[in-house]
């Protein structure tokens, strides 16, 4: 299985069932009926999971995400900072080396650099939000590490004041590396381990389901996959 393709798929199967069994996504005054996002993200899954589909399920994803993020967010799980990272990773996927870029030559320098940096930035995305949340509104941050048992835990060590100081660090520091392309492996790694925490900590819906698509993609960052659909000089 893709593992870029199976994350996203997963991310559109687990919105669709969520409209269904949230009751806030159906009060939403900018979302359709539940049924109508539990078909649409059913669809769209299902494109990814096709081969020969995927880059229209890429498309139709990032069409998606692109309306969550410009007239729903904040909202959560549709439209908290991972759907910003998702649309620019979905719309890697579209812009492929079948894509429109690839068949114009005078674009397909741009071909050569786009995609692989809209994967990149759409991972670094979220931790430089949370990296400097963390940063501007420490007590939001302390507050949430007390009220929650796992996340005080983790703290504990080293106290809940310097761990709010350390995710601004660590968040940061670690969206610049992917940015920058730069020891994929160790950085691909340590960002699925993050991401794979924070979804164990936080659950539903500040990070479950939209983690497992940003997941797929620092694993696929790990594999040093990210260059194979960019197109050929």
């Amino acid at each position: 299985m893709r593992v870029l393709e199976a994350g996203l798929a997963s991310v559109s199967y687990l919105w669709g069932v969520a409209s269904l069994l949230d009751p806030e996504i159906g009060l939403h005054p900018r979302l359709p009926n539940p049924a109508v996002p539990l078909v649409l993200h059913a669809a769209i899954g299902s494109l990814l999971l096709i081969k020969s589909t995927a880059p229209a399920g890429a498309a139709s994803f990032f069409a998606v995400t692109a309306y969550y993020v410009l007239r729903v967010k904040p909202f959560a799980p549709l439209a908290e900072p991972q759907t910003v990272g998702l649309c620019s990773i979905s719309l890697y996927l579209a812009l492929n080396s079948r894509s429109l870029l690839g068949k114009l030559p005078r674009i397909r320098w741009a071909a050569q650099i786009l995609p692989p940096l809209l994967l990149r930035s759409g991972v670094a995305y979220p931790f430089v939000e949370w990296g400097l949340d963390a940063l501007r509104n420490p007590a939001h941050f302390k507050a949430y590490i007390a009220g929650n048992e796992l996340a005080y835990l983790l703290a504990k060590p080293v106290g809940i004041e310097v761990s709010v100081f350390l995710i601004f660090l660590t968040e940061c520091v670690l969206a610049l590396l992917i940015l920058l392309g730069v020891w994929r492996r160790v950085v691909g790694i340590v960002s699925a381990s993050l991401l794979s925490t924070f979804l164990v900590v936080a659950g539903y819906p500040l990070a479950f389901p939209q983690n497992l698509g940003l997941i797929a993609a620092s694993l696929y960052i790990f594999k040093g996959s990210e260059g194979r659909a960019s197109v050929s000089a």
